[in-house]
């Protein structure tokens, strides 16, 4: 399903499980999305929704990162965008 799609979605995000990345899109107006992408653990992610803030480090917590942002043994995946 795609939540951008449905109306009743005013936000969502797509958080990485192999290195540290987050795209957070939230809806502008009628069909028409902002899209925000964090990729380091220092950034917070900001929900408007929900007047809140979440910490890429809490996000990322209990998981090993790498020195290039990456899981250890993905390395040789990395790719630059």
């Amino acid at each position: 399903m795609n939540t951008r799609s449905c109306p009743n979605f005013p936000t969502t995000s797509c958080i990485s499980s192999d290195k540290v990345r987050v795209e957070h899109f939230h809806r502008a107006g009628a069909g028409e999305w902002m899209r925000r992408v964090y990729r380091e653990l220092t950034l917070e992610l900001r929900l408007e929704s929900f007047d809140i803030s979440v910490p890429l480090s809490e996000i990322y917590e209990d998981i090993e990162i790498g020195e290039q942002g990456v899981l250890p043994g993905m390395e040789d995946e990395l790719v630059v965008e």
